[in-house]
């Protein structure tokens, strides 16, 4: 079992032994949760703006781009393979998550 003590229907603090004054509440309740008229719990817009960061194209292009050091490999390989690898490597990750 959970508790939770809600102040303002905001979930104050989270308990799992019964504490006086604390309501029970589903496992998917933490604190900082506002409670809705309808009974359901989520975080506020302004808790997820604070605290989920929203990610950006530069974002999912930090992770899609290969390291640095496979970089520099294509690099080398494409002078001296007369290929350009390296710049379509970058060039689909670019096209994948536009500005």
């Amino acid at each position: 079992m959970k508790y939770a003590l809600i102040i303002d229907n905001k979930v104050v603090q989270i308990s799992y032994p019964y504490v006086e004054g604390y309501v029970e509440v589903n496992d998917n309740v933490f604190a900082d949760m506002v409670k809705k008229s309808d009974g359901s719990f989520n975080y506020s817009d302004e808790f997820k703006s604070e605290h989920i960061k929203i990610e950006t194209y530069k974002d999912y292009r930090a992770k899609d781009y290969p390291s640095l050091a496979d970089q520099l490999d294509m690099q080398y390989w494409d002078k001296i393979n007369g290929t350009n690898k390296w710049q379509q490597a970058i060039n689909s990750v670019k096209q994948k998550y536009p500005k």
